[in-house]
């Protein structure tokens, strides 16, 4: 199931053919991924952190990490919702 998440940017990677666009929580530091593909890689690198932003995408799971003492959510298939 597609859903849309609204929130503020708080971290981007890039990479040739992919983007990852991070939502933190920053009461919990849980936080969001959201994978770009290629064909939506433009309108990722057009974004900044601090940007508010309307994503959508595939919810693939979440977990706790004990490393990072946080949770998250990964979202593959991602684009931004117009």
């Amino acid at each position: 199931k597609i859903i849309i998440v609204n929130g503020t940017v708080s971290e981007i990677e890039t990479f040739d053919t992919t983007a990852n666009i991070k939502m933190t929580d920053t009461i919990s530091n849980a936080y969001i991924i959201f994978a770009f593909q290629q064909q939506h890689l433009k309108e990722a690198k057009q974004l900044k952190e601090g940007d508010s932003v309307s994503i959508k995408g595939s919810c693939s799971g979440g977990t706790y990490s004990e490393i990072l003492e946080t949770e998250f959510i990964t979202f593959k298939r991602c684009a931004v919702n117009k």
